[in-house]
């Protein structure tokens, strides 16, 4: 199958107007808080972000296979509380890279697959975050998530590091 082929099975995109206002962080962003969906329970961490609409959506399409991933390489992008992880993983997603710049997200997405998906997942999954580094570095090539290949500065009281990216790879 062609890329224009493929593409073409997408379905229209939401305006961005309306993504950012489904969206939106609550004012508890900053403490622990309980988060249900499918019968499961999660934790989010403070920081992790509550998944919107948007994320809802997406929980949804992939559970139900309008989103197919048995056998591909599914990436999550703004992973936060992984719920999408999960559902790849039950989907048999071949490889899952969960890529956030919150690197508590990324764990918590890995503690939930591991919990819920891998115990009957063939899935592998890829934790990837941009960690602090010197200003003007890039990420190497090799990086996980397409998107951390661009610039990155040290975060505000963070140490420089040489890298900017880690990665913990589990087989499944």
């Amino acid at each position: 199958m062609t890329n224009a082929v493929q593409l073409d099975q997408l379905p229209e995109p939401l305006p961005a107007a309306q993504i950012i206002a489904l969206n939106q962080p609550k004012a508890d962003l900053h403490t622990a808080r309980p988060y249900e969906w499918n019968g499961w329970t999660f934790e989010l961490p403070p920081g992790v972000f509550l998944p919107g609409a948007t994320s809802r959506m997406i929980h949804e399409r992939l559970l139900d296979g309008t989103i197919e991933v048995q056998d591909r390489v599914y990436a999550a992008m703004g992973v936060g509380l992984g719920v999408e992880t999960v559902v790849a993983g039950l989907r048999d997603a071949a490889e899952i890279y969960a890529c956030d710049v919150d690197a508590t997200s990324v764990r918590t997405a890995q503690r939930y697959f591991d919990e819920l998906a891998a115990p009957t997942s063939r899935s592998t999954f890829v934790a990837a975050w941009p960690r602090p580094c010197r200003t003007g570095t890039r990420l190497p090539s090799r990086s996980p998530c397409p998107r951390a290949r661009r610039k990155c500065a040290p975060a505000r009281g963070m140490p420089r590091s040489r890298d900017c990216w880690t990665s913990s790879r589990a087989r499944r």
